[in-house]
């Protein structure tokens, strides 16, 4: 049969009139298999152009909007700073403020940023996932509201603003991702507690000052992970455990941790990696407190 095929194949060629159309056909379908792939890589290197150019413009567009807001702040600043110069008083609402106010046998003092029409706003640089998890948050209304609770004839708001401007921003990220900050400076609104709830606040923290002041060490209540700005312990699964660089998932719990383990077959390991300590090297008495020795015996406080 294939010898047959052959045959009638060779018979054809032999035919010079067959010959002039398969070479023509041939032609043909080389042109337009070139034509093809000519027009392919044209329009891919078109297209990439395209695509370069859109995002050259993109990341354009946010410097621009990012330089933008820098300058309307300024710019704000300096406006409100012109419309309160003539009237000396009206500064005390405005820049850098220090207010006192008795507590008891105490003297509570703050410095804040900026008030103006009795809002307060402050500035602070910080990294972009602090703001986007809201880790200080907390700390931020605490802040503000003790220095409205100092001057509560200046700062009458019940929201405080502060301008963010962020130490670790990417273009990239604020093109690819939807809820990243899509400019270097932001703004975020926090509300204050009341003022009788931060004058609670305030009487409970100074009374437990007033009772440990001269106690000994040994009846001092230990610093709370929060205090001590501690990041969370991380239960590390390996499936591979001749490979550490990388662990194959991360954990809260070590519950979770050996779930995964078993669920593999029990083949691999799992590493608990401690949380790390980081507000006790900004402490006064770290060479003498217990808790942070017991601390760098773990290797939780690295000093």
């Amino acid at each position: 049969m294939k010898i047959l095929r052959i045959s009638l194949l060779l018979n054809l060629f032999s035919n010079t009139k067959n010959q002039s159309k398969f070479l023509t056909y041939i032609n043909i379908g080389l042109f337009l298999s070139i034509f093809a792939i000519s027009a392919a890589i044209i329009t891919f290197y078109i297209e990439t152009k395209i695509d370069k150019i859109e995002s050259n413009l993109a990341e354009a567009h946010i410097e621009q909007r990012s330089n933008q807001k820098i300058f309307d702040s300024f710019t704000k600043l300096q406006s409100q700073y012109k419309s309160y110069e003539s009237s000396p008083d009206a500064l005390v609402d405005l820049y850098e403020y220090i207010a006192s106010t008795k507590l008891g046998e105490y003297t509570i003092t703050g410095k804040y940023d900026v008030v103006v029409n009795g809002r307060l706003s402050d500035y602070k640089s910080t990294s972009v996932y602090s703001v986007i998890f809201g880790s200080n948050d907390q700390k931020y209304i605490l802040q503000g509201s003790i220095y409205r609770w100092l001057s509560p004839n200046i700062i009458t708001d019940d929201y405080m603003d502060i301008e963010f401007i962020f130490t670790d921003w990417s273009k990239a990220k604020a093109l690819q991702q939807r809820d990243y900050p899509q400019n270097r400076v932001m703004t975020k609104t926090y509300p204050l507690m009341s003022l009788e709830a931060t004058e609670q606040w305030l009487t409970a923290k100074l009374t437990a000052i007033q009772t440990y002041l001269n106690a000994d060490q040994e009846t001092l209540p230990e610093c709370t992970d929060e205090e001590l700005w501690a990041t969370a312990t991380v239960f590390k699964y390996y499936k591979n455990p001749s490979k550490l660089d990388r662990s194959t998932k991360n954990f809260d719990t070590l519950g979770a941790a050996n779930a995964r383990l078993t669920s593999e077959g029990s083949v691999g390991i799992v590493n608990e990696v401690r949380g790390q300590v980081k507000a006790c090297t900004y402490c006064n008495a770290l060479n003498v407190c217990n808790q942070a020795k017991q601390l760098i015996m773990q290797g939780r406080l690295l000093v």
